[in-house]
This record gives C-alpha cells, structure tokens and sequence, in this order.
C-alpha cells in the first residue's frame, strides 16, 4: 500500500517576490542568501504539506542543511520577519509548534483540490484553539 503524499511538487512564486518589502528587510538584516533560506523554508513547507513543525531542534538541521555558513539564530531571525510581514502565522507556531499561514493553506488546498485520493495530515491541536476553526483540513483565523 502506498504512503499518502500531502505534498505539492511546486507552487507560485510571483515575479516581484525579491522585491516585496519582507524580504528586502530580510535581505537587508541577513546578506544575500537570505532569499534563498526563506525559498528553501518554503518548499520544505509545501514538500510537507501545508505546515512543519518548528523547534529548535528542526531550526538547528535546517540550518546545517541550508549550508555551513548559515547559523540556526539566523534562520530563526528570518521567521521572525516573516511573523512580523504576516507571511507566517506567529499564532500557530505559538500554539501548535508549526509554520504556516493562511495563504501557504490556501495555495496547498487549489493544488490539491482536484487529488481523487485523500491527503495531508490535520493541524495539530492546540492547547487553546482560541481563534482558530478547523474548515476541512487547514485553520483560519476566525479574528478572535
């Protein structure tokens, strides 16, 4: 029997993504290879699913993968931008331990959508959900 794959084998990065103000701030506080890290953060993101889970431990191996010049502080320092930018969910990773968003979900579930088999893994629980509403598989913020 076949493993269930909740993965996307790509995903749309718009032409002005360079350009877009986190991650020219990204850029600016962390050098060139910045864009990059955020990049390969992303596809292990949608490798996945539509969210990994997040610890220092996952920060450390991402680190050391994304090449020996790039410290786990660094890379930590990069999601907190995208936490600040609103292109990762602060709430989730708080709660959950994961990195995610509501767009990284809603491009995951368009790709998906037309799958005849089921995929991905539900959002962990978290210890409060306040906020939160499953629809499906994915969380959206309900502005509580």
């Amino acid at each position: 029997m076949a493993i269930p794959y909740g993965g996307i084998n790509y995903f749309p990065v718009g032409v002005n993504f360079m350009e877009e103000n986190a991650m020219e701030v990204i850029e600016a506080k962390y050098g060139i290879k910045s864009p990059a890290i955020v990049l390969k953060l992303l596809c292990k993101i949608y490798k996945e699913g539509y969210f990994i889970r997040w610890d220092e431990e996952q920060c450390l191996i991402f680190a050391n993968k994304a090449g020996r010049e790039v410290q786990a502080a660094e890379v930590q320092g990069i999601i907190e931008i995208l936490f600040i930018k609103g292109i990762l969910d602060r709430d989730s990773y708080l709660e959950n331990g994961i990195l995610t968003s509501a767009n990284i979900q809603k491009v995951w579930v368009e790709a998906t959508k037309r799958r005849k088999r089921a995929v991905g893994t539900p959002l962990p629980d978290g210890e409060n959900g306040k906020g939160k509403q499953k629809t499906g598989q994915c969380i959206h913020t309900t502005g509580n």
